[in-house]
């Protein structure tokens, strides 16, 4: 009985990559499809953001809870994510302009 209810709004309801509006899931485009000067730009915003995120970690580290220490793991957690995935992120970018370098195109 509750099979055909749940089919039925299925298909009224438009899917989550057919809504209009939908941003990309990534923050920034992919490095190889960026001009230079927009690669080495977002190069040095990445590295000035992986820089705060660094101290944010470190700052919420060197400071242990006195009490309700699950939360602060967790917000503990949610920061070695955050550096995580911008250190990705530069090393896709690094990767990419050492690429053009070695072809020969001005970077």
């Amino acid at each position: 009985m509750g099979k055909k209810r749940k089919q039925a709004g299925a298909q009224d309801q438009p899917a989550d990559d057919e809504r209009p509006g939908k941003k990309a899931k990534g923050k920034f485009a992919e490095p190889s499809s960026l001009s230079s000067d927009d690669l080495l730009d977002r190069q040095y915003k990445l590295q000035c953001e992986l820089n705060e995120a660094r101290f944010a970690r470190e700052r919420l580290r060197s400071e242990p809870p006195t009490q309700n220490r699950i939360l602060w793991q967790r917000e503990v957690t949610r920061q070695n994510c955050a550096v995580h995935k911008l250190e990705s992120l530069l090393a896709d970018v690094q990767r990419e302009v050492t690429k053009r370098r070695e072809k020969g195109e001005a970077v």
